[in-house]
């Protein structure tokens, strides 16, 4: 649930991931609930290897999904009649293309951040603390 490195991650919304979570479970997933214990280790989890720049990926990514909903509402040839009776267009198009235009942008930045973010974590040996890493974390 909350792992950089888990596909489910660019999920943001928590009850939506928890689903998508539980549908790759199988037949446990339709009956597996999270517990109170689950629940506090996931804060607890996400507490630990809170970083900045983890929480500026966070961030990025709910704005992204924000700008994602934002142009998939819009409809370029919507209209509406304005006080003097006349047919207006409800959205400015050159604002919607540009808008649109800047998506590419917008996703090369999350990408970048999100290597630095996993990059931070290789820095720090992906550890937090005083832990140290098992004798087989590092593949051997």
């Amino acid at each position: 649930m909350e792992e950089i490195n888990s596909p489910f991650f660019s999920i943001i919304d928590d009850d939506a991931r928890r689903i998508e979570i539980t549908k790759v479970l199988g037949p446990l997933g339709s009956k597996w609930k999270e517990n109170k214990e689950v629940a506090a280790a996931r804060v607890y989890y996400r507490e630990i290897n809170k970083t900045l720049s983890e929480e500026m990926l966070r961030n990025t990514m709910a704005l992204l999904v924000k700008v994602n909903n934002f142009l998939a509402q819009i409809d370029p040839a919507e209209t509406y009649k304005d006080k003097n009776g006349y047919i207006q267009f409800t959205y400015d198009f050159k604002k919607v293309v540009d808008t649109a235009s800047k998506v590419p942008e917008l996703l090369k930045s999350l990408r970048a951040t999100k290597e630095l973010v996993l990059k931070d974590r290789e820095d720090e040996g992906g550890m937090r603390g005083s832990l140290e890493k098992g004798i087989l974390e590092d593949g051997g």
